[in-house]
């Protein structure tokens, strides 16, 4: 969902023209996913969008975070996707559809692989008789954004954020950090909130929010994090953190989704382990 941000600039821009592709909307299928996307195609009871993380469809050799929405009407089944390119030769779409959500209405997530830009038909099976058509233009993975280098993360946090962990800006309104670590890499990319300084990882207005926090850490194993204020008050993720698959956010690591709840303002040292490897993150919450 994630990293250097990409644009339908470039080649994918010449196809809209001739491409008619399906209206994009920003109006939410449900409240629940504001904070997932704000551009959305629908056609009948199916919905698809792309999330914050992209300014439009992309052809990423990793694959393209796609989310789904099946609402009132949506037939009984598994969700099945493929996809031509309608303006030139081109490898069929792969899509990815993640097991283990609902068959009936509701969210479903998926990956896919566009093997070129240019204008897509992507039909969306629900069951065994809802067809659903959708074309989109999709565009060539060229980057509008260039992440700062690694190097220009400096100092460290430290104890009690004198200072906080760096942080640099890194496109669409969103601000990266760089925690520390002995022999082992963590980044962490903040989803809500506001950021209250343009080189340092403080969050205003986030008190009481549910915060998204994406995360990419070397090492091995799954990843573990906990968060302690200097008072010795901790709390954990609202639930664990998720393993991303494909994503544009092009730093060391694998990569995860947490979302936490801070209680309170001050200063709070996130600690994110894998097996034996440790590494922290000192965010202020500003309020």
């Amino acid at each position: 969902m994630l990293g250097a941000v990409w644009s339908l600039g470039g080649t994918g821009a010449g196809h809209a023209a001739t491409c008619n592709p399906t209206p994009l909307t920003r109006t939410s299928p449900d409240p629940s996913l504001r904070g997932l996307s704000s551009n959305w195609a629908r056609v009948g009871p199916l919905w698809m969008g792309y999330t914050h993380a992209h300014a439009g469809f992309a052809a990423l050799p990793s694959g393209q975070k796609i989310a789904w929405w099946r609402a009132k009407g949506s037939a009984f089944g598994k969700l099945r996707v493929t996809g031509t390119r309608l303006d030139s030769e081109a490898p069929p779409l792969r899509a990815r559809i993640s097991k283990g959500y609902t068959q009936t209405r509701g969210f479903q997530p998926s990956v896919l692989f566009f093997p070129t830009p240019g204008c897509w038909r992507i039909v969306a099976r629900v069951g065994l008789k809802q067809r659903y058509v959708f074309r989109v233009v999709v565009s060539s993975p060229a980057v509008f954004h260039q992440p700062s280098p690694p190097d220009a993360f400096v100092p460290p946090g430290d104890e009690g954020c004198r200072p906080a962990s760096p942080a640099r800006p890194w496109g669409r309104g969103l601000v990266e950090s760089r925690g520390s670590g002995d022999g082992v890499e963590l980044w962490a990319l903040v989803f809500d909130g506001a950021w209250a300084d343009a080189r340092t990882a403080v969050v205003a207005g986030a008190v009481g929010r549910q915060i998204k926090i994406a995360w990419r850490m070397t090492g091995g194993g799954p990843l573990s994090l906990v968060a302690t204020r200097g008072d010795g008050r901790t709390v954990v993720p609202i639930q664990e953190p998720t393993p991303h698959g494909g994503s544009s956010w092009d730093r060391p690591g694998d990569e995860w989704g947490s979302t936490f709840v801070f209680p309170e303002p001050g200063c709070w040292r996130i600690e994110a382990s894998r097996g034996s490897s440790v590494a922290e993150l000192w965010l202020r919450i500003a309020g």
